[in-house]
């Protein structure tokens, strides 16, 4: 899940020091939808299937949060609800019970699941529990520090909710979790399922501020809420800009096993008010293209229990193109005999060259420092900056000197900015030509990199 950046290689004439290995926030690992009914685990399939005959009870408006100003639970619930509200999904009204279950659970797979010299441990938050049948990252363990409930829905319970079901999505290492889940297969079914009503979601930053993971939980009270007969809900919906061009994350579980995460184009998405009983075709081509983009099929049929039979994704199988407009085109049988057909375009985002920039001083002094931020590639969490430091060693230097001392300026808010600090270690006797290098990574690989000399 979280992977090193490599080192890069040595000259013969000079040395590197690593003040801190700084770990990659990519590619990372989002942890299935976890939906629990009365208490006891069910799956989205599980849910009961709305006729079409229902007038629906979607929310098109709630009452404004609590979150504070400026705050990253704030921009969370914004960004979720305008989705919700653009596709006609339902939105979704804070419950702030949700938001301290979501809190103690995150804090709960902090304690037990993330060590700083390691990271995450994603394979054990992605072993399957035996006992429930759902990943370990949704499932909480009595004789480990933080218990609070086995389940989602014994967690919310424990806090004094009460709900008939209650569902969950995991995104470690995420500041934009929103985004990031969306951008997804089973994660984007879960945040946009039309049974919900309520939301919780807060991200709880590691100790060290070097890392954090997001837990969002949803429910419904007594009864989930019904689509109007006929409704379709799309994702990216019709019109819609700024789409990624690539999915970008692993997923448990993995939508595409023989395809690379980084190779993945943006998966596409239709949901109808009754089960798809067939598709007949669901294509993607740009405009103006003659060949449709390849894609492969995931359906309730091939995820049973990850995805309900009302709805359908195409996952791409190469990186969609940047400023580019795509129509797609899906054709299907419902549960009733009828056909279902849609069509609709969206617009990919143009990809902005990654900069870094620094704040005003040196690091020619002890205690001095700098900050360094990194902005570009196609959404600021999939960016990540470090730093290290270079140097001429005349013979007879001691061991490997640390210059330097390096920190994420604020973990909440992403790891695309460094504090750079300089020690009490002098670049002079045996060491010259002393620099620190600074360099901004995104998850494709694209890498720029600058250099600050330092006395």
């Amino acid at each position: 899940m979280l992977l090193p950046i490599k080192k890069p290689e040595k000259s013969p004439a000079n040395r590197s020091a690593w003040s801190v290995l700084r770990l990659s926030p990519a590619p990372t690992i989002l942890l299935m939808i976890c939906l629990a009914d009365g208490g006891s685990i069910a799956s989205a399939a599980d849910v009961e299937t709305e006729t079409a005959a229902s007038s629906g009870n979607l929310a098109t408006s709630v009452a404004a949060p609590t979150y504070g100003p400026g705050s990253v639970q704030l921009a969370q619930f914004n960004e979720l609800n305008a989705v919700r509200r653009a596709g006609n999904f339902g939105m979704l009204a804070q419950d702030p019970l949700l938001d301290l279950s979501s809190t103690n659970h995150a804090r709960y797979l902090i304690a037990n699941y993330y060590t700083a010299a390691t990271g995450w441990n994603s394979s054990a938050l992605t072993q399957r529990d035996q006992s429930t049948s759902y990943l370990a990252s949704h499932v909480e363990y009595s004789n480990l520090p933080g218990f609070k409930g086995t389940l989602p829905g014994d967690r919310v319970s424990a806090v004094g909710g009460s709900y008939a079901g209650v569902g969950e999505v995991v995104a470690p290492q995420s500041i934009d979790c929103v985004g990031k889940l969306l951008d997804s297969v089973f994660h984007r079914a879960g945040l946009l399922l039309t049974d919900m009503q309520y939301v919780g979601i807060d991200i709880v930053t590691t100790p060290g501020n070097d890392s954090n993971i997001c837990v969002i939980d949803m429910g419904y009270k007594d009864y989930p809420s019904t689509v109007p007969g006929g409704w379709v809900g799309l994702y990216p919906t019709n019109g819609q800009t700024n789409v990624p061009t690539g999915m970008f994350s692993a997923e448990a579980p993995d939508p595409a096993p023989g395809v690379p995460v980084i190779a993945r184009g943006y998966p596409i998405s239709i949901f109808s008010d009754q089960a798809i009983r067939s598709v007949k075709s669901f294509t993607l081509t740009a405009t103006g293209a003659q060949l449709t983009v390849p894609t492969i099929l995931i359906t309730n049929a091939s995820f049973p229990g990850f995805l309900n039979e009302r709805s359908v994704f195409i996952l791409p199988t190469q990186l969609l193109a940047s400023n580019t407009t795509y129509i797609a085109q899906f054709s299907g049988e419902l549960a009733d005999g009828s056909t279902l057909t849609k069509t609709w375009s969206f617009t990919t985002t143009t990809i902005q060259p990654i900069t870094i920039s620094f704040s005003p001083g040196s690091l020619d002094g002890v205690g001095s420092a700098i900050t360094a931020t990194a902005s570009g590639a196609q959404r600021f969490d999939s960016l990540w900056i470090g730093a290290y430091t270079t140097y001429d060693a005349y013979p007879g230097a001691a061991a490997t000197p640390t210059f330097i001392t390096t920190a994420y300026t604020n973990a909440s808010v992403g790891f695309h900015a460094i504090t750079i600090t300089r020690t009490n270690t002098p670049c002079a006797g045996h060491f010259v030509n002393c620099s620190v290098v600074v360099f901004a990574q995104d998850l494709l690989g694209n890498r720029v990199q600058t250099t600050v000399p330092f006395k």
